[in-house]
């Protein structure tokens, strides 16, 4: 099992599914802001992410949506309901960027998992690394204002231009586009970052600003 860096938690890829699951199950290909759960929807599948990248996002009660975590290529989602025998989503999941899914019918899922004993274990391990990951970004995202959380999100990004629209980034950073916005000239001010276009692009001195900003506010 590989694992991938998320933030400052280690996610934990789930194995590839044995043959007899693939075959009950079915490739799928979500777009950019495509829905794959729907909160309180009825649960009929659980995904593996082949490809890109899925938000899990919880939503308040003025329906204010928050990310919970991102699960990157190799990771699962609504495993978690699978197991606990809910019959709807507690939370809501859409691709935050174009996705290859593999499609898997709930009861084979359940099937899978109770038919290997090892797969138990690899659950356990994303269900913790998942854990880990929302905790991680609770707890920055509790004692950050927007900017500082926009801030996290493009040093994770890396030099270069980001690709993202400011509604993705408000959508990661769990704040409005106005907000976004709002953040996004404040720091161009400062010089932290361009703009090209209306994209953000960030130099390898800019970076290391901003990491000496996260550095100060932390």
């Amino acid at each position: 099992m590989e694992r991938e860096q998320l933030g400052t938690a280690m996610y934990v890829n789930m194995p590839e599914a044995p043959q007899w699951l693939k075959d009950l199950s079915r490739t799928v290909h979500v777009a950019k802001g495509e829905q794959v759960l729907q909160r309180d929807g009825l649960l009929k599948y659980v995904y593996l992410v082949r490809r890109g990248r899925i938000n899990i996002l919880s939503i308040g009660e003025n329906g204010q949506e928050n990310k919970v975590v991102t699960v990157p290529a190799g990771g699962i989602v609504g495993e978690m309901e699978a197991i606990a025998g809910a019959e709807r989503s507690v939370y809501a999941a859409r691709a935050f960027e174009d996705s290859e899914l593999l499609r898997i019918p709930l009861e084979a899922f359940i099937r899978w998992v109770h038919s290997d004993i090892s797969v138990c274990w690899d659950l356990t391990r994303v269900l913790a690394g998942k854990l880990c990951a929302a905790s991680v970004q609770s707890s920055q995202y509790t004692n950050s204002d927007a900017t500082q959380r926009l801030i996290m999100q493009l040093i994770q990004l890396g030099p270069g231009r980001i690709s993202y629209t400011r509604q993705e980034l408000a959508e990661v950073c769990s704040a409005s586009l106005r907000t976004v916005n709002r953040c996004v000239k404040k720091l161009r001010e400062q010089g932290l970052i361009s703009l090209s276009r209306g994209k953000i692009e960030i130099s390898q001195s800019q970076l290391a600003a901003l990491e000496e900003q996260m550095q100060r506010n932390s």
